[in-house]
C-alpha cells in the first residue's frame, strides 16, 4: 500500500510531493392470423419467385423479450402447402404446451423438397440456404444444431428422411410421418431428379432415407411413423385398405429395419391407420416431447466426422469435399476425420478442405505425401486422388519439430504514486455562491494484478479557528486497474463549494488530503 499526502496552504490548494433476414429469402409483408400464428409472404431467389410461409411461435414469446428458443421445422405433403399444419393438423394447438418456434414453409404441390434438374426450383437450396438464415435472421431462435429440429408428413416425410439425412450438422432430431423415406421405389417423377439410370441413380440414392443411414448415427432423436393402411381408430370400420399408407409402410419399415442393423437408435411406431391428417396430428403431438426433450438436454457433438454423400460439392461440420463438377454423381464417404487425418472413399480426384481453426496459420504438414501449409483461418487443402475406386488413409502430420526453450526475467512489486504540480482555486468570494475547481494529476505504476486509488476524506478547508462550511470534494478521473499500469497520468478534480451565505474570514484556507495506492493482489 503507498499513500502520499497533499497539503492545502492559503487561498490557493497546494500540492506538496514528499482506460433478416437473410440476403437471398426477403420478406414482402406478414399478417398476424392468431396471437400466436404469423403469415409470410417473401420472394426466393433459390425459387425464383414468391414463396410464403406460416410460424407458430410459443407461448409467452412476446412477454419475453430477452428469451431465446429452439426451432422445428414442419413440413408438409403433396396436395397441401404451408398452411395445412395449422388447418389441418391443428399444430398451434398441439404445440401450446412446448416452448419453441415452429416453422411451416412450402414446399410446392410435387416439390419433393429437392433441387430440380432442368433449372427446375431449388427446393433444399431454399429449405436449407435461404429459410434457416432468415428464421435465425428475424426471431429470437437458438441458432445450434442442438436447438434445431425437423418432422415432415408423407413428401414432407421425405423431405424430413432427406435434410436430415444430408444435412446431420444441422439438426439434433428429426421425425417423419407416413414419409416417403425410399424414394427410389415409390414417390416423386423425373422431373425432379431425372431419369433412373445408372449414371443417374446416385442423383435419386441422396435424397432416399435408405441409402443415407450412416448419416443417422449422430441424432439425439430420430423417429418413424407410420399406418399400416389397415382402417384404424380414426377410419370407418369398413373403409378399405389405404394402398398409398400400406406402401409407405412398407418403405418405412425397410428403413427401420436398416437403421436396426446398423445399431443406430430410433423410435419406431407402426399402427393400424390410414393416409389421414388424424393420425399425423398424433404423430405430432407424440413427436413434440421428444423434441423438448432433445432442445433441453445436451446434444454432443461428435469427435470424429463420418458423412456419406453422392455430390460433388459439400460441407457438412466444416468438413468440405470437392470434385470437379462435371464428374457424374458418385458415393463418396468421409470417415473418422478431426486434426489427426481422415478416410475418404469413392471415386476421381478429390480436394478436402479441414476446418478453420484445426491448425496453426503457416505451419507446414505432410498429408497424403504431399506437403501442406495451414492457412490463415488454420485450415489444411489437401489433394486425394480416389481414381476408379479407392479408399485413401490421410495422416496429417508437421513436417517440423518444436522443442520449446524458455527466456524470461523478473519484475519486482512495484506500486509508485507521484503527485503532480500545485492547482489553486484561486480567490473565494464572498457573498456569492460559486462551485469552485482547482485540478492536478497524480502518476500510478503498479505491477499488481489490481490497484485502488483513494483519497483520505479532505474534512474542510480551514484557516486558524475558522473552517469552510461545506466540505472539501476529491475526485480521480480513475481510482481503479484490474491489471498492470506503467507511468500512467490520471487526472485529479477538487472542488470546494462556496455558498452566497457561507461566512468567510481574511486569510489563507488550508488542509491535507493523502492519495492512497492500494491492491489486493501484489
Amino acid at each position: 500500500m503507498l499513500r502520499r499526502s497533499l497539503g492545502v496552504a492559503g487561498a490557493a490548494l497546494a500540492l506538496v510531493v514528499p482506460a433478416t433476414a437473410s440476403a437471398q429469402l426477403t420478406t414482402t409483408s406478414s399478417t398476424d392470423l392468431t396471437p400466436r400464428v404469423k403469415e409470410y409472404v417473401g420472394t426466393s431467389v433459390a425459387l425464383n419467385g414468391t414463396t410464403r410461409l406460416r410460424v407458430i411461435l410459443p407461448t409467452g414469446y412476446a412477454e419475453n423479450p430477452t428469451r431465446r428458443y429452439p426451432v422445428l421445422y414442419l413440413l408438409h405433403g403433396a396436395f397441401d402447402d404451408y398452411r395445412s399444419w395449422v388447418d389441418k393438423g391443428f399444430a398451434e394447438r398441439v404445440s401450446e404446451p412446448h416452448q419453441m418456434i415452429i416453422v411451416m414453409p412450402d414446399g410446392g404441390t410435387f416439390g419433393w423438397y429437392a433441387n430440380h434438374v432442368n433449372n427446375g426450383p431449388q427446393w433444399e437450396t431454399f429449405h436449407i440456404g435461404e429459410l434457416i438464415p432468415w428464421a435465425d435472421a428475424t426471431f429470437r431462435t437458438k441458432p445450434e444444431r442442438s436447438e434445431r429440429a425437423i418432422a415432415g408428413l408423407s413428401m414432407g416425410g421425405h423431405g424430413t428422411a432427406a435434410y436430415s439425412g444430408r444435412h446431420p450438422d444441422l439438426f439434433a432430431a428429426a421425425e417423419a410421418f407416413s414419409g416417403v423415406v425410399n424414394p427410389t421405389q415409390l414417390g416423386p417423377g423425373e422431373n425432379v431428379f431425372g431419369p433412373k439410370t445408372p449414371e443417374n441413380i446416385a442423383r435419386w440414392e441422396g435424397s432416399d432415407g435408405t441409402y443415407l443411414i450412416p448419416n443417422y448415427r449422430t441424432y439425439a432423436h430420430f423417429g418413424l411413423r407410420t399406418g399400416t393402411g389397415q382402417p384404424g381408430p380414426f377410419d370407418a370400420p369398413t373403409r378399405p385398405v389405404d394402398t398409398l399408407e400400406q406402401s409407405l409402410y412398407a418403405q418405412n419399415t425397410n428403413m427401420h429395419n436398416k437403421l436396426t442393423a446398423a445399431g443406430i437408435a430410433h423410435t419406431w411406431e407402426e399402427f393400424p391407420g390410414t393416409h389421414t391428417w388424424p393420425y399425423w396430428e398424433r404423430d405430432l403431438g407424440k413427436a413434440l416431447p421428444e423434441f423438448q426433450r432433445v432442445f433441453d438436454g445436451d446434444v454432443a457433438t461428435p469427435a470424429q466426422v463420418n458423412v456419406s454423400l453422392p455430390d460433388n460439392q459439400w460441407t457438412r461440420w466444416g468438413w468440405s469435399v470437392g470434385f470437379d463438377s462435371a464428374r457424374p454423381l458418385a458415393w463418396t464417404t468421409l470417415a473418422r476425420a478431426d486434426a489427426t487425418g481422415f478416410t475418404l472413399t469413392g471415386k476421381g480426384a478429390a480436394t478436402v478442405k479441414t476446418p478453420a481453426g484445426l491448425y496453426p496459420a503457416g505451419k507446414q504438414y505432410k498429408a497424403n505425401g504431399a506437403a501442406v501449409t495451414a492457412a490463415q483461418d488454420g485450415s489444411l487443402t489437401i489433394p486425394v486422388d480416389l481414381g476408379t475406386g479407392s479408399t485413401v488413409a490421410v495422416f496429417v502430420g508437421a513436417l517440423s519439430t518444436e522443442l520449446p526453450g524458455t527466456v524470461g526475467g523478473t519484475v519486482p512489486a512495484t506500486l509508485s504514486l507521484t503527485l503532480g504540480a500545485p492547482a489553486t482555486f484561486g480567490t473565494f468570494t464572498p457573498g456569492v455562491e460559486q462551485d469552485y475547481t482547482a485540478t492536478t494529476d497524480v502518476t500510478v505504476t503498479s505491477t499488481a494484478g489490481d490497484a485502488a486509488l483513494s483519497a483520505t476524506p479532505a474534512g474542510k478547508l480551514t484557516n486558524g479557528a475558522f473552517s469552510l462550511v461545506e466540505p472539501l470534494r476529491v475526485e480521480p478521473a480513475k481510482a481503479a486497474w484490474n491489471g498492470p499500469t506503467s507511468g500512467e497520468k490520471v487526472g485529479v478534480t477538487f472542488k470546494q463549494l462556496v455558498k452566497r451565505t457561507d461566512p468567510l474570514r481574511t486569510g489563507s484556507y488550508s488542509t491535507t488530503v493523502t492519495f492512497t495506492l492500494s491492491t489486493t493482489n501484489p
